[in-house]
């Protein structure tokens, strides 16, 4: 997966992997040169409503005081996945049948583009019926990138850790693969997490449940932040990455509803000026961290808010 690009200047890229393929976008970014001519010669273009004059007009620019110039195609191939199989061939509208035709000569485009632009087809799932794409293969390198699963997913682990100079237990691999899936961007964030918290050790199944149980923490007290202060778009997003780390729906809500319980019990005591430590011994909170947080949830939200 981190293997070093082809010399290749013609790219399609897809699958259901944003992190993997990101990576290996940047990978392509680097033959550019330095960020000050990256812009410059970066070119994202809307495949939902590009046309085949356009990326040829644009992959023919020169590059800007550098070898190479990145165009970007994004979500033209999945344009096609309704059009694709034999049974649907012959449901198609006659709108579909010119679109289908307009692109019919996208493998001249390829071969006349100068070999300075790194022309990028990029997308997500698609079938391999797909006829744009059954089209790009014999002319463009073809990568899928997929999330990794079962063993495959703890190697990934394994091979992070190990790049990241530090060593993992195999219950360590486990606790990580069962605690947050296959959410590689949220994984590589915990991981050099745990890098630093462990130091010169090695990181073990307790390091993990540590670590892993405070970020959900945060996670849950940023969600209820959000929602108090009248953001949902931020406290949906939020959810969404409990989510797709792993938590059930359930056990979401379950989770901030008990900490808006706890921020209204700490105001009712609050404003019976109980002191800190019994605070702490009514809410029934073992952490510093934790009490903190309620404690500064209840001041910076008024009752008026949380009901």
């Amino acid at each position: 997966m981190s293997e070093e690009p082809l010399p290749n200047t013609t790219y399609v890229l897809y699958g259901n992997d944003d992190y993997l393929m990101g990576k290996f976008l940047d990978q392509l970014r680097q033959r550019i040169g330095q960020s000050d001519v990256l812009d410059a010669n970066t070119t994202l273009l809307d495949g939902t409503d590009v046309t085949p004059l356009q990326i040829r007009e644009i992959s023919s620019t020169v590059p800007f005081l550098a070898d190479y110039r990145l165009v970007i195609v994004q979500g033209l191939i999945q344009k096609f996945e309704a059009m694709s199989g034999t049974q649907r061939r012959t449901r198609r509208s006659r709108k579909q049948e010119k679109d289908v035709e307009e692109w019919d000569n996208i493998s001249d485009i390829v071969k006349e583009k100068p070999a300075s632009t790194l022309l990028v087809f990029l997308d997500g799932a698609l079938r391999s019926t797909n006829q744009l794409l059954r089209q790009l293969k014999p002319i463009a390198e073809t990568r899928q990138f997929r999330t990794p699963v079962g063993e495959e997913l703890r190697n990934w682990i394994r091979q992070t850790v190990s790049n990241q100079g530090a060593t993992i237990v195999p219950a360590g691999v486990n606790k990580l693969a069962q605690a947050i899936g296959g959410n590689l961007r949220t994984l590589n964030n915990e991981i050099s997490k745990l890098v630093l918290y462990v130091g010169d050790g090695i990181i073990d199944e307790k390091a993990v449940m540590s670590l892993v149980a405070n970020t959900r923490n945060e996670t849950i007290f940023q969600s209820v932040d959000a929602v108090l202060a009248g953001e949902p778009g931020r406290a949906i997003q939020l959810i969404n990455g409990l989510r797709d780390s792993g938590e059930s729906t359930g056990s979401i809500f379950r989770m901030l509803a008990r900490q808006l319980r706890l921020i209204l019990v700490c105001q009712e005591l609050l404003a019976k000026r109980v002191a800190a430590p019994k605070i702490q011994e009514r809410l029934g909170l073992a952490g510093d961290f934790a009490v903190r947080k309620v404690l500064e949830q209840a001041k910076d939200h008024g009752p008026e808010k949380v009901s």
